[in-house]
């Protein structure tokens, strides 16, 4: 899939960086950034991503405003520096399906921005619906991203809460699509498996409602795509009360854990 835009989308967006510069230097002026002044609308003009996720809005310029940085990703698993960078986020306030994507190659308007989860952002760029990631093409489902979005500082918040979801759920892509790209938790639930370290430094661990023979050929799993997952950090059978984090795609539906933390062992 080429991820390259018309030339006069490039043409619209560097007149656009401009304005957008300014607006965002000025919001981050002074000792703590606050919300917009009342009387303004604090979400913005822009849409919201659970509105522009369609088939029909693939391979267009969209506009988001209002988005929550959810986790940026820091941790190179494959250690060759292409697994990082990816930055996720959801619509502000909301745990509605479609609520959440991951930004593809982001452009940080000023360049010296730094986000962190908490932070608003407001977003224009390509929404693409990806089937294929270089020579390998998924056998069911796609990646919902935005693709080179110039990012803009809006106001900073509390992070997300996660929204609670049932494990079945990502067993079929059809029904898990709508979480692909935000912050779930999924409760009382085992591993079907230890983890498993692929060549590439990829690992993984298999994820069941209930034990023994629970495991189906799709059953999801938790990766270690934004935080480490050590060769016998989780052992199988082990319960878990909670495990919280985003939910991503590759061929099949995972969650991600940002950190240990979410991951609450269970007696």
């Amino acid at each position: 899939m080429s991820r390259s835009l018309p030339r006069c989308l490039w043409t619209c967006r560097l007149a656009l960086l401009f304005s957008l510069a300014v607006t965002s230097c000025s919001s981050r002026e002074g000792e703590g950034d606050q919300p917009p002044p009342a009387g303004s609308n604090p979400l913005g003009a822009g849409s919201r991503l659970r509105d522009l996720q369609t088939p029909a809005n693939a391979g267009k310029d969209v506009f988001a405003t209002a988005a929550t940085i959810l986790a940026v990703d820091l941790f190179d698993e494959t250690g060759d520096g292409k697994s990082r960078g990816t930055i996720y986020v959801q619509d502000f306030g909301s745990q509605e399906p479609l609520s959440g994507i991951s930004l593809f190659d982001a452009t940080l308007v000023p360049a010296s921005l730094r986000v962190a989860p908490g932070d608003v952002v407001d977003l224009r760029g390509e929404y693409a619906e990806v089937t294929q990631l270089g020579t390998f093409k998924f056998p069911q489902g796609f990646l919902p991203q935005l693709v080179k979005p110039i990012t803009v500082f809006r106001f900073e918040a509390a992070p997300a809460v996660p929204r609670e979801i049932d494990l079945a759920d990502l067993e079929d892509f059809n029904v898990g699509r709508k979480w692909i790209g935000m912050l779930v938790s999924v409760r009382d639930v085992f591993a079907a498996s230890a983890v498993i370290d692929e060549p590439s430094g990829r690992a993984s661990v298999t994820l069941a409602k209930k034990l023994p023979g629970a495991v189906l050929t799709t059953s999801p799993t938790i990766t270690n795509e934004l935080s480490p997952l050590p060769k016998g950090a989780v052992s199988n059978g082990a319960r878990f009360d909670s495990i919280t984090g985003i939910v991503t795609f590759f061929s099949s539906l995972h969650i991600a854990p940002r950190n240990a933390a979410d991951l609450v062992r269970g007696g």
